[in-house]
């Protein structure tokens, strides 16, 4: 425990970095993981691949690349067209080689799973899993959060404690 104090841990400073940190990390990676338990009610459907394409897209920041899978379904007897690869959305990468691994697994023509979101057919993906980067991510947001949180409770309910305070324990 005097290692944590020495080092200035238990500060109130310490712990509003610690909380500003994780309501951060899980204000940005959070919603992603709550999406992620909302699909895991979703339905599985057959669907096809109708194209698999690796796009050059252009913007301030320069030339980057993206693959697009589109993909058709049919759910409850109505067919529909998406083209959301996973729960992240179309992602954006610097070359050519990682976009094209994007699509590798998804050739056109190819017979595929689709998760249907069954309070809104139109919303689909291929794949609604979460990185292992994503995983620890929110994981170290939360960790943060509950540890700022553990500290500000011991800071708020701890005795002063005089011989720290300049004042000896044995002074009367």
């Amino acid at each position: 425990m005097r290692l944590f104090q020495s080092l200035g841990c238990l500060t109130p400073i310490a712990v509003a970095i610690y909380a500003t940190i994780g309501v951060l990390i899980l204000g940005q990676f959070g919603g992603q993981a709550i999406t992620y338990v909302q699909s895991s009610g979703w339905e599985t459907v057959a669907g096809t691949i109708v194209t698999s394409d690796v796009l050059d897209v252009s913007d301030t920041s320069g030339t980057r690349f993206t693959g697009q899978v589109v993909y058709s379904y049919t759910f409850e007897g109505e067919t529909y067209e998406n083209d959301a690869i996973n729960l992240l959305g179309n992602l954006l990468v610097r070359n050519e080689a990682d976009a094209t691994q994007m699509v590798v697994p998804y050739p056109a023509g190819a017979m595929v799973d689709v998760y249907v979101n069954p309070d809104n057919p139109s919303e689909s993906v291929l794949d609604r899993s979460l990185s292992g980067g994503l995983q620890g991510l929110i994981g170290f947001g939360a960790m943060m959060l509950l540890l700022s949180l553990g500290l500000g409770v011991r800071l708020l309910f701890s005795k002063p404690n005089t011989e720290t305070d300049g004042i000896p324990a044995n002074a009367t």
